[in-house]
């Protein structure tokens, strides 16, 4: 499916602000910082999952001193000593086999019974490797729970982009809300100090005899009026600005912010997109991608263990003298072996069970693709037709402001020569400022829409890096 992207032509100055704040945000802010915990564990686990199999040494030592009775079919006898060492080291490998090299050295030191030497040192080596024939044939299984670990670890990458793209649109939010009152505040200055100049104007006209005092006092209600629009202005951009500054965990001038121009616009062009970069869409291709290869693995987990062993083993008993050099591999004293184990659960129930969980998990992530991706496309359209009416509107808007700021001009000369009443004059005002509010309001919706658009096509983070 193929769509038409919007792409609003702004200019460099304007954005300059924005660029700077939204690189320091991406770079240090703590909301940013903790979306990525759950990426980072999840590649610790991957990890995990690779370096389980590694080389592993085994030591330990072992003594006893007995006075246990060892009943009649023993040649030991009460006040023993034995001390066994052994030495081992085994490997895994991914194609379910494991590897094991070990040597263990026996001595023994008690009293002689019927003849039996007081002192026997015993040292046996073995070799053996186990490979499974079964569930886990050629590691099957150890291959698709790699895979699972391997695919999740690019689901959580892509819910971690997800993540940082929405709270980056949550910050230009913030910060285009913080340029609209910083502008709102400055437009409400101005009209102020017109209504100040013209309180002041008309004053003088009612001293000197030329307006009534019905006049003075319409132009003192306007006044404070403004002078009310004025202090909520100050106050909305105070609100707007500790908001920012919350996010962006710094103080911010209100001096940093350019504020918005009341001028003609470029037209936008367009160009056409795919929705395949989406992050919500590619997060759950991922997911799907893991739980695929969750239920191949549990599936082939519902069949019996069948382990295959191969031992070689030596030894040497000595009396007196050092039995190591000669239980050795390549001892005359040799012992081989090779066996097969077979396990078979009885009904395989859990993981029956675990298949059914896997299955579940797949099918509910398959309502959640359907349900994302249409949630994705009707915000697509919605954005887009709300960019056609804000182009339209923004373009209006400024005709109507250069008219409002004319029709004003005009109103205040016919006022002053006596042909038109103050009250049209203040109704010009009003409009005046009620246009002047529609354009900032126009160019804010118009802002957070652009960057909602890449937002959706996965852009948005990279477009600011």
């Amino acid at each position: 499916m193929r769509y038409v992207l919007v792409v609003l032509l702004l200019s460099n100055s304007v954005q300059a602000d924005l660029n700077k704040f939204a690189r320091e945000y991406l770079g240090v802010a703590t909301q940013v910082k903790n979306l990525s915990y759950a990426f980072e564990a999840q590649k610790i686990s991957e990890l995990v999952e690779k370096e389980k199999r590694d080389w592993n040494l085994s030591i330990s030592e072992t003594i006893t001193d007995s006075e246990l009775d060892p009943g009649p079919f023993s040649f030991e006898a009460p006040g023993q000593e034995t001390k066994t060492t052994v030495l081992s080291v085994q490997k895994e490998n991914l194609y379910g086999g494991q590897f094991n090299i070990s040597g263990t050295l026996f001595e023994f030191d008690g009293s002689s019974r019927n003849g039996t030497p007081t002192n026997l040192k015993t040292y046996t080596q073995e070799m053996s490797y186990r490979q499974d024939l079964g569930s886990n044939f050629l590691g099957r299984l150890s291959k698709l729970q790699l895979s699972v670990q391997e695919k999740t670890t690019e689901y959580q990458k892509e819910i971690l982009n997800s993540q940082k793209s929405k709270e980056l649109v949550n910050f230009i939010n913030a910060y285009l809300d913080f340029k609209r009152d910083v502008t709102l505040k400055k437009l409400a200055e101005e009209a102020y100090k017109r209504s100040q100049a013209r309180l002041n104007l008309v004053g003088r006209q009612v001293r000197d005899g030329l307006k009534e005092k019905v006049d003075l006092l319409s132009t003192k209600n306007s006044h404070f009026a403004q002078d009310e629009a004025r202090k909520n202005a100050f106050q909305q951009a105070f609100a707007s600005k500790n908001l920012f500054e919350t996010r962006l965990e710094k103080n911010v001038s209100e001096d940093e912010i350019e504020t918005y121009e009341i001028k003609e616009l470029k037209l936008p062009k367009y160009e056409i997109k795919d929705l395949e970069n989406n992050h919500d869409i590619r997060s759950i291709d991922k997911k799907l991608d893991y739980l695929n290869d969750e239920i191949e693995r549990t599936r082939k987990a519902i069949f019996p263990t069948i382990q295959l062993t191969a031992t070689y083993e030596t030894n040497n008993v000595e009396t007196l003298d050092n039995p190591v050099p000669d239980g050795t591999f390549g001892s005359d004293n040799v012992n081989k072996q090779i066996g097969l184990n077979v396990v078979i659960p009885l009904g395989f129930t859990n993981e029956r069970n675990a298949l059914k969980a896997a299955k579940v998990n797949k099918m509910y992530a398959d309502y959640e693709k359907k349900i994302t991706k249409l949630q994705v496309e009707k915000k697509f359209s919605t954005l887009i037709s709300q960019l056609k009416i804000l182009d339209q509107n923004l373009k209006s808007i400024v005709s109507r402001y250069n008219l409002a700021k004319s029709s004003l001009a005009e109103y205040n000369r016919l006022y002053s020569r006596g042909r038109v009443s103050l009250d049209q004059v203040i109704r010009s005002e009003e409009d005046l400022i009620n246009t002047e509010k529609s354009f900032v309001q126009y160019k804010v919706q118009r802002e957070k829409a652009y960057y909602s658009l890449l937002d959706i096509y996965g852009e948005l983070t990279s477009w600011f890096l």
